[in-house]
């Protein structure tokens, strides 16, 4: 082998090495990349069901408070009505 033989010789074998690397690299950057995208869907999903749970429990609580609060004060004012009625009713006479 002459020594010009022997450089393109050395510069083939980089060039394939090189395209190798890249090759591989660009399978493994895929394969990496999808299951990142995969881990970070499925995060997201716990993540969301997750949340969905807290908001639900939350707002089913917020929900229970507001209406015994409804509940309250229509009690109450039922009550105030009911009192005034009477109060009225004693005055007045029947």
């Amino acid at each position: 082998m002459s020594i010009k033989n022997v450089k393109n010789w050395a510069k083939s074998k980089k060039n394939d090495f090189g395209v190798k690397f890249v090759k591989n690299a660009c399978f493994l950057k895929d394969a990496v990349l999808k299951y990142i995208t995969v881990r970070r869907t499925s995060d997201r999903m716990k993540y969301f069901k997750n949340d969905v749970k807290r908001r639900d429990s939350t707002e089913s609580k917020m929900n229970l408070k507001n209406l015994s609060k409804k509940c309250l004060t229509i009690y109450h004012e039922s009550d105030k009505i009911t009192k005034l009625s009477a109060a009225r009713l004693r005055r007045t006479g029947p």
